[in-house]
């Protein structure tokens, strides 16, 4: 009987939705993102993905933090975040994978909301940065 409760829970665990921490509200799209940068103050964009990924092409005027699947990547991001105001329109990306797969959103997220930010999102990149953004001809710098 033990091990049908234990099978049964690990079926749940395995069927499971995903459980995200943001809202839908909290979902940007890349052709508003896009749009937003071309205001005087857009939002703050933070990279919380690979670095190899950053180097190669990342969205123009994005800072790096470091793959928040990491205590160091998140260490680099709590350091970034503690000289922003807790009000500024933030947007936090990676692009390393499809957005459902990304290990570096949700913690990135949740640090961000556990420091404060009232003005955090997470940008919707579906498939890759290459496919959502660059192909789309979205502001890009490489290092």
């Amino acid at each position: 009987m033990k091990i049908h409760h234990l099978f049964l829970s690990i079926l749940l665990i395995q069927t499971a939705p995903a459980v995200v921490p943001w809202t839908p509200a909290q979902v940007e799209q890349p052709a508003a993102l896009a749009a937003q940068m071309k205001e005087k103050t857009g939002p703050v964009i933070i990279q919380v993905g690979f670095e190899t990924l950053y180097r190669s092409n990342h969205i123009s005027k994005s800072d790096y933090a470091g793959p928040a699947s990491t205590a160091a990547g998140l260490e680099i991001l709590r350091k970034k975040l503690s000289s922003i105001p807790r009000d500024a329109d933030l947007v936090l990306y990676c692009g390393c994978c499809p957005f459902d797969k990304c290990p570096n959103v949700k913690p990135a997220f949740t640090l961000a909301k556990d420091m404060g930010f009232t003005k955090v999102k997470v940008l919707m990149i579906d498939k890759s940065l290459n496919d959502d953004w660059i192909t789309k001809g979205y502001p890009t710098d490489s290092h």
